[in-house]
């Protein structure tokens, strides 16, 4: 596969002012109408003063992290953002784009440091925890592991066979989790291009997939309407959180603990898994020291907000006491979760 590198410098005088109007609403903190494109993609700056957002229309804006004031937005270079990614080492960002490049920028002064190119409509990112390796999830179902310096493929991740829709990267270890439309969660090692494990049973699509901060669980959501929980240590099925009425779009661990969920129901669902504590225990010889033989059901989450359209992504700030939500309505709304 091609690929491409430039340097290319936004300053001052090219930034646009962001076009939208900021509200209060509801049990929002504040909320902010994009007045068309929607928010794909979001994160939030490390200090937690900025959030990004990748639009529909390909432009990257940059709002308060603390009142959706606008800061800052970057003009279109590409078709829409399916995702954003800020690295681990906390300077850079990865925007994938609808045209099959995945542009790499410097937060510091909005440098491209980096250009890759999948080919196909880029759906799904995720660095590494050391931030060497970026992946990539593709509308191919191509996923690809590529050296963060100078853009090199280091591994393509092989078997998905629709469309991957959503890709996360253990904070901990060299594990990548995989969701498609094809109906399967898959799992992989860095070293390896093939699945450690492969689960079915969200059903037609899995749209969401996230890992806990210390690594041991793996969350994914997706057709069924359910919140999926995994053991990262052996790949068992802890629990099934059910609650959202149609599928599940999106999943952030607010920290190992508790996890919000978005659905196309446009709620946004807070749920306690002090539950999992138990089953999470190893032994001496690190085996489980309690396991059900089948995985928990709970119905019992609280509901953070309701949007008044299908919830597109979530991001949990720094602080852990404020999450970013955006919705299909074009909608951005910054919620408490103190």
């Amino acid at each position: 596969m091609p690929m491409r590198s430039s340097l290319t410098r936004f300053v001052a005088a090219a930034l646009l002012v962001l076009p939208f109007l900021v509200q209060a609403a509801g049990s929002a903190e504040h909320r902010i109408d994009l007045g068309g494109p929607s928010a794909l993609s979001v994160a939030f700056s490390p200090d937690g003063d900025w959030i990004a957002l990748g639009l529909s229309d390909g432009s990257l804006r940059l709002v308060g992290g603390e009142s959706l004031e606008p800061i800052h937005e970057l003009p279109p270079i590409g078709e829409r953002i399916g995702d954003l990614m800020l690295a681990p080492t906390r300077d850079r960002i990865a925007a994938g784009y609808g045209d099959g490049t995945i542009r790499v920028w410097d937060i510091g002064g909005w440098q491209v440091l980096l250009e890759i190119a999948p080919e196909a409509p880029v759906t799904s990112l995720a660095f590494s925890h050391d931030g060497a390796f970026l992946v990539s999830g593709s509308e191919d179902g191509s996923g690809i592991v590529w050296e963060t310096k100078r853009g090199w493929i280091a591994r393509e991740l092989r078997g998905h066979r629709a469309a991957i829709r959503a890709l996360a990267w253990s904070p901990v270890e060299n594990l990548i989790a995989t969701g498609s439309d094809d109906g399967s969660l898959r799992v992989f090692e860095l070293g390896t291009e093939q699945p450690v494990a492969v689960h079915a049973e969200h059903g037609d699509g899995v749209y969401t997939v996230g890992f806990s901060p210390d690594g041991r669980l793996l969350a994914s959501g997706g057709t069924d309407g359910n919140v999926r929980l995994w053991s990262t240590a052996d790949g068992m099925a802890l629990a099934v959180l059910s609650g959202h009425e149609g599928a599940v779009t999106c999943v952030a661990f607010r920290d190992d603990a508790s996890l919000v969920s978005g659905g196309i129901d446009g709620t946004v669902r807070v749920w306690d898994l002090a539950f999992l504590d138990e089953a999470l225990e190893r032994d001496a010889n690190g085996a489980p020291a309690a396991r059900p033989q089948e995985p928990t059901e709970r119905a019992n989450s609280t509901t953070l907000a309701t949007l008044g359209a299908s919830v597109q992504r979530l991001a949990v700030g720094p602080s852990g006491r404020r999450l970013v939500a955006t919705s299909l309505d074009s909608a951005v709304e910054l919620l408490p979760l103190d």
